[in-house]
């Protein structure tokens, strides 16, 4: 043995980790991860449900026949819709890009390829609508209930699909829910279709919102 040997033991930190130790560092690691972007989903969720429940009260009130208390003057329940849809995308957008700081691998292309999906679908489903009618004449009522229901009925799908990379069954049933409020709203009629999609769709976001803090308070062995 070489008497020069340096046995000064390592720091404590420096030291190298048994394997159960480096597991239980891992499993925390991952744990710590998983609540930052369920608290940003949350965060998400709860914006868009501000958004559908302002945003649609909002045109359910300015539509003839629809708030029986009181009716929004002329064209403004479109600015108050419109507004409270730009508080949900800018809402998301903030808090999607703060979940991808620092996050990188096949996980995040995943995650950016899906979004841009996402936008794409909604922008081609209204260009589809809008080119349908300059061949199908579409009176009003209909107008409103075709335009606003296959907004929702492309929610559902997204979030359904989307379930496929969390790997969570109840964002998948959440998709569901939408896709049959979608359904059951347009079967209602105009313009009371608009108080369901406000009251129920954002119940149902708030739902799974809460859904989503309660697994996560009870952790992974839940």
């Amino acid at each position: 043995m070489n008497a020069n040997q340096d046995t000064t033991p390592l720091p404590e930190d420096e030291q190298a980790l048994d394997p159960r130790a480096m597991a239980e560092l891992m499993a925390a690691q991952r744990t710590t991860v998983q609540r930052s972007q369920s608290r940003g989903v949350r965060i998400i969720l709860g914006g868009w449900a501000f958004a559908w429940i302002v945003g649609f009260l909002a045109l359910w009130s300015g539509t003839a026949g629809g708030n029986p208390l009181f009716t929004l003057p002329g064209g403004l329940e479109w600015w108050i819709f419109g507004a409270a849809m730009a508080v949900g995308v800018i809402v998301a957008t903030v808090t999607g890009t703060r979940m991808g700081r620092g996050v990188q691998g096949q996980s995040t292309t995943a995650g950016k390829l899906y979004g841009l999906a996402a936008a794409a679908s909604f922008v081609a489903m209204w260009l589809f609508i809008s080119a349908l009618r300059r061949h199908v004449e579409i009176d009003a009522e209909t107008a409103a209930l075709l335009y606003v229901g296959a907004f929702v009925l492309t929610v559902g799908v997204v979030y359904a699909v989307g379930s496929a990379m969390s790997r969570s069954w109840a964002q998948f049933f959440f998709g569901l829910a939408i896709l049959l409020l979608a359904i059951g709203a347009t079967l209602l009629g105009a313009p009371h279709h608009l108080l369901l999609y406000a009251l129920v769709g954002g119940g149902l976001m708030l739902a799974f919102t809460w859904m989503l803090g309660r697994s996560v308070a009870a952790g992974p062995g839940a």
